[in-house]
């Protein structure tokens, strides 16, 4: 079904975060139990769907919509119990986060929520102990062995101190609402970054590593909104998030040819019980992110 909505099985691997030889397999194994291609091929590749193939992507939606009925039936009829699942939420982002999967009508009538808030590294060490179902958390991962569905993709700019020479060369592009600049601006400001243990910093050192940029850090900081005054001063520049309300626009660039983004997930143990219910739950979020 996702193949045919996304158009392509590189698309539906990246909507369904796995791997397209994972989805390829899948999809064979499939049509070796029917009998039957779903899918035309040309050069190995899949192309379009066969008749086979819509019918049985038509046949999935209706089970699909049997089931969910079915569900709500039972729930209505109080012979279904209500799941309990138990989520980390971070502390800056929590309240938003509760407040969102908490007014959803669909996860009202299937799970019970209860809510855990505290920082990203103490809620991984919770999901690995059993104590938490899944966590709502930035990457990278401490912690390895954990899966994830990313929900929002965050890009970074660059925020240029006020009076830089190249305040004057940066470029608007149709559609944008920040100008750009290259990541060499850089190259001889005064830089300051988060502390290296921070999530945000392993984001911000990826992006300085596909660049094979090397600045000299002059200092790190833990406040974003000092961090802001100083740009505003002309003391030094940084990389981070783009403003949030109430902070100065006009001194945030995004960066040129930068696909990485400062990513946020639902993390959940690999064995986890709970995949219907993560997958619902990583579909509210997304909406609402959108």
């Amino acid at each position: 079904m996702e193949i045919i909505d996304s158009g392509s099985i590189s698309a539906a691997a990246k909507k369904l975060f796995i791997s397209q030889p994972s989805l390829s397999q899948s999809i064979k194994k499939i049509e070796a139990e029917l009998g039957t291609p779903l899918f035309i091929r040309q050069s190995g590749k899949v192309m379009a769907p066969t008749q086979a193939g819509l019918a049985y992507a038509q046949a999935a939606r209706q089970i699909l919509q049997i089931y969910n009925e079915l569900l709500q039936t039972l729930n209505q009829e109080g012979q279904v119990r209500k799941k309990q699942i138990r989520i980390g939420v971070p502390s800056r982002q929590g309240s938003m986060i509760m407040e969102t999967l908490l007014e959803n009508q669909t996860l009202a009538e299937q799970m019970e929520l209860n809510f855990h808030e505290g920082a990203s590294n103490e809620l991984e060490p919770l999901l690995i102990n059993g104590k938490l179902d899944l966590a709502v958390i930035r990457l990278p991962l401490k912690i390895q062995n954990l899966s994830y569905r990313v929900v929002y993709q965050e890009p970074l700019g660059i925020w240029l101190r006020s009076g830089s020479p190249w305040e004057k060369q940066a470029v608007l592009y149709p559609g944008d609402i920040y100008p750009a600049l290259p990541l060499e601006a850089l190259k001889n400001e005064p830089l300051i970054l988060p502390p290296s243990d921070k999530r945000l910093r392993s984001t911000i050192d990826q992006i300085l590593s596909e660049k094979n940029f090397a600045p000299k850090i002059l200092s790190c900081y833990q406040n974003q909104r000092s961090i802001v005054l100083m740009v505003q001063q002309g003391v030094c520049s940084t990389i981070g998030k783009q403003p949030a309300p109430g902070e100065p626009k006009g001194l945030f660039y995004w960066i040129e040819g930068c696909s990485k983004t400062y990513d946020l997930a639902v993390v959940y143990p690999t064995n986890s019980r709970h995949r219907q219910e993560i997958r619902l739950l990583e579909q509210v979020l997304r909406q609402h992110f959108q």
